[in-house]
């Protein structure tokens, strides 16, 4: 397992300058809350979020274009636990 920290390393055009723009937001900040995002009243489908203390949300999606939920996952050297579901059951 690896953590890329320079950009230049990634593959693709934009891959830098997005990973500079993660960085930007999200180091520093606190999280304030973990949850789920549900679009739409009675929707079985719900978005894993993580609430920030600047009140924006690092939102886990399956793609960069939003075409689903994602699923978050703990990982280190031993293991890998699925933390959150995409599907209200």
């Amino acid at each position: 397992m690896e953590l890329i920290i320079d950009g230049r390393k990634l593959k693709g055009s934009a891959m830098p300058e997005r990973l500079a723009a993660f960085q930007k937001a999200a180091i520093g900040r606190t999280i304030k809350t973990v949850g789920y995002l549900q679009f739409e009243d009675g929707e079985a489908e719900v978005w894993p979020c993580i609430g920030l203390d600047d009140g924006t949300f690092l939102i886990v999606q399956s793609d960069d274009e939003g075409n689903a939920p994602g699923v978050v996952v703990f990982a280190d050297e031993d293991k890998d636990i699925t933390l959150c579901q995409t599907e209200a059951k």
